[in-house]
Parts: C-alpha cells; structure tokens; sequence
C-alpha cells in the first residue's frame, strides 16, 4: 500500500461537516442513528470524527490510517482498505446532504411552497392546487419586494395557476395572466438595473470598460411603478452610479434607512457599500467632510447586522471603522469598540487586525515608536490590510523626521508592492500618496508650488494629513534671484 498520508479534512463530508452548529450537528447524529441503524460503521466514522468538532484542521486525529484502526480496531493494510474508509465516507456525505435538504424544507419557504405545488399536480389533485395557488398569491403579493426574485417568484405562481392544463384560460377574467405580465415587468427592471448598478460600480472601482446596454425599458417601467420601494432604490443607484452625486447619495441613503427592515439583508449590503465605496473616493479625493458620513454609514451597518457576515465582520470592515472613528478624534469609542467587537474577527485574522488597530490608534495618538514597534514585524496576508500598515510606518517615519534615505528607501520598495497587488482607485491614490510624500522628503519643490500640487491631485490617500505636513515644510536649496 501507498505510504502517503491521506488527511480527511478536505473531503466533501467533513468539508460540508464543518459548516454545521452544535445543534445541527447533534440533529444530523439523532438523523444517522434513527433512519440508518445498520450502518454501524459508517456510523462509527461518523461517531469518530465529531469528536474534533469543530477543529478539523490537519492533523493526525484526522489521518484515514489513524480514523480506521480506531472504527475497525486493526491497522490499515491495503488500498482497499482505504477504498473503503472513502467509500462510507461518501455515504455519509449523501446522508448529510439529505439531512440538511430535509431541515431547509422544515422550515416555511417559497421553495417548499412550490414543490408542495408540484407534488398536488403530479398527484392530479387540481382543487387542492388550485386553492393553494390562490393562497400563495395572496400570500406573496402582501409581502414587500425584499430582493429581485420577490417578482420573479410571484411570476413563477402565476405562470402555473394560468398554465395548469385543467385551468379554463378563456374567461373574461385574467388574473394571473394579467399577473405574470407585470410582475415578468417588475423582475425584469429590478434584475436588469441591479445588474447594470453592479457593473458600473465596478467601472468605477476597478477602472474596467463597461459594456453599453440599453436600460431605457427597465428605467421606464421604474418611472411607471414608484410604489416599488425595491425597484425605485435600484433605479437611484444606475443614475447614481452613471452620475454621482450629493443628492443622489442622501436619496439612497435616506430610502435605504426608511426601507431597511423591507429589503434582504443581502441588498442592504450590496446598496451599503456602494454608499461606503463613494465616501471613501470622496475622501481619497481630499473630501474631508465625507469622513463623517462614512463614520455614519459605518456603524449604522455596524448596529444593524448588515456588515456583518456569518456572525463576523472583514478584517477590512473592521480597520475601516477603527480608522474613520481616529480620523474624528473619537477614542474613547474606538477603543470601546475594539474591545467590544474584536471577537468578531475570525481567529486566523484577529491578531493582526487587533495590531494594526492599535497601531492607528497609537498614530493619531502621537506615539509614534508605539506604531513602528507594532507594525515592523507583522507579515499580513490581507493586501489592502498591508497595505494600511505601510502607510502607517511611512507616516510615522515622516512624523519622527527619519533620514531621507530611510523614507525614499521605503517609497521604492511600497511602490513596487502597490504595482504587483492593488489596482484601481486605491492604486492611484496610494501612488500619488508616496510621490507627495517623496517631494516633502526631497524638499527640492516649493513649498507654494507642493501645496497646490496636492490640492490639485484629485486621488490621494491623506490628503488632509499631507495639506498639514506641507504647513511647516522648508525648501532645501533655494536659488535667490537678484
């Protein structure tokens, strides 16, 4: 037999195992035992590896060899042996796929809804469907749009009531005909300007070429049904992605708080962060005042779940809240915040992000030996967290007037990681960044001439930090004109 060594923690059952809760993972165990209880040594896998639960990382609890002595009490032996390990493996696997579909249709659905729809025609039972049909129409059609497959289920309803071989289609009345038209309408508009929204945004991140699609229908349908909350919100977010704009921004805004509890966690995600993404380009931009609204918009998200993704929240996220409330001076909130929400942060990125928030918060501090002493050892795998450190280090160099050679050193070797890593937006404000800070090294330019400079370089990264250091800023080597 082979000698390698075959861990289990990359194969589909415990791949799919992990993502189970404690609950869910004792409802999958009562599962096994009371539908398969003559699997026994499927079972007994199944009994071996949860006892790692949840850790199920590399190791030798988790090698075949080691998980089938333990079941079959005798050494693996044989490559049929571990055919079959990885064959019960793959029943299990089955087992679990089931269990988890059983429990989604448990619980009350548009999915279950429908294939309770399909079981009633197969079985040629029209009058309990036709009634259910009815139901669920009512049922859908009070519910708000909470995302753009609200119309396109509601459509789906309507199509099988009016489709049913037993329904009489030539009446007066048309109902769901006439409902399988506007609601085709309503996911059509609401769809298409999602879509188109996402790819301006994009564009305008990214810098990436845009296809050109006529979006004139799905504007107009939005024009004609303002009642939509969902379609209106998107139609603001095309025009404001085609032109940005203050007004446009405390529009979506505003709808985006007013409709919040209406709308799908994932939308309100996906509308967030555009909003996040145009004050951080306002900010990059030298905006200042937009420190604020993206505080705001931050901790909004923050208070209402919406930043956070499976119980956590981005290394990204997390960094930017930290930063936006130093910016504003807020430190006891920030620190309170720290301490509070740190156990938010998955534990393969929570040392360094603690690290680099404390190193921020050091900075706008003054404590510029506290930044470098944090920062100069830590190796981060986040890009844009990286990049946020070196900026930090740069800064603080500057701050404690380090030699020339020392900063510029630093500039050519940040220069060269922005180019092989970042991209867009942020790879030109951070570009700009070190070439300002570059010439306040150098002190070759005027000091009138750097001060318009930066005022005029519409993408830089701390452009108010950079306006303050040029206040006290001397030119070397002045030539006196007689």
């Amino acid at each position: 037999m082979d000698k390698k060594t075959y861990y289990l923690y990359k194969t589909k059952f415990v791949t799919l195992l992990r993502t189970l809760s404690k609950k869910e993972l004792s409802r999958f165990d009562h599962y096994l035992n009371r539908l398969y209880p003559g699997q026994k040594n499927a079972i007994a896998i199944f009994k071996t590896i949860k006892l790692r639960y949840p850790n199920f990382e590399k190791s030798k609890h988790m090698e075949s060899s080691v998980i089938f002595k333990k079941v079959f009490k005798r050494p693996m032996q044989t490559d049929l042996d571990r055919k079959k390990l990885m064959n019960y493996l793959a029943d299990l696997n089955l087992w679990l796929t089931e269990f988890l579909l059983w429990e989604s249709v448990k619980s009350p659905s548009f999915e279950r809804d429908i294939m309770w729809l399909s079981i009633l025609k197969s079985k040629g039972l029209d009058q309990p469907f036709f009634l259910k049909t009815k139901s669920l129409q009512n049922k859908y059609e009070k519910q708000p749009a909470e995302n753009i497959w609200h119309s396109f289920n509601l459509l789906k309803i309507n199509h099988l009531h009016f489709f049913h071989i037993n329904n009489p289609k030539l009446t007066i009345e048309s109902h769901s005909l006439d409902n399988c038209m506007k609601q085709l309408d309503l996911f059509y508009a609401t769809a298409k300007l999602k879509y188109a929204s996402e790819d301006l945004n994009r564009k305008n991140l990214l810098q990436t070429p845009t296809k050109s699609f006529n979006n004139d229908i799905a504007l107009e349908i939005a024009n004609n049904n303002p009642e939509e909350h969902l379609l209106n919100l998107y139609s603001l977010l095309f025009k404001f992605n085609t032109n940005q704009s203050l007004q446009l921004f405390k529009k979506i805004k505003q709808l985006l708080i007013c409709e919040s509890e209406k709308i799908d966690l994932d939308d309100r995600a996906d509308i967030l962060s555009y909003l996040i993404n145009y004050t951080s380009s306002k900010i990059k931009g030298g905006h200042h005042v937009y420190v604020q609204e993206a505080f705001d918009l931050n901790k909004y998200g923050l208070e209402k779940g919406i930043l956070q993704k499976d119980g956590f929240i981005s290394p990204s996220i997390f960094h930017n809240i930290i930063n936006l409330g130093c910016w504003l001076g807020k430190f006891g909130w920030v620190e309170a915040f720290l301490d509070n929400h740190k156990r938010f942060l998955k534990d393969e990125h929570k040392v360094d992000a603690v690290s680099l928030a404390k190193a921020n918060i050091a900075f706008e501090k003054s404590e510029y030996n506290e930044v470098i002493h944090l920062l100069r050892a830590i190796e981060f795998s986040d890009i844009h967290f990286a990049l946020r450190c070196k900026t930090l280090i740069l800064r603080a160099y500057y701050e404690q007037n380090q030699s020339e050679h020392l900063i510029l050193s630093f500039c050519e070797s940040f220069t060269r990681f922005i180019k092989r890593n970042i991209k867009g937006q942020t790879a030109e404000a951070s570009l700009n960044f070190l070439r300002i800070i570059k010439k306040l090294t150098r002190q070759k330019k005027s000091k009138n001439s750097l001060h318009t400079e930066i005022l005029n370089t519409q993408l830089v990264l701390f452009k108010p930090w950079l306006l303050e250091k040029v206040k006290n800023y001397k030119q070397k080597f002045t030539t006196q004109l007689n």
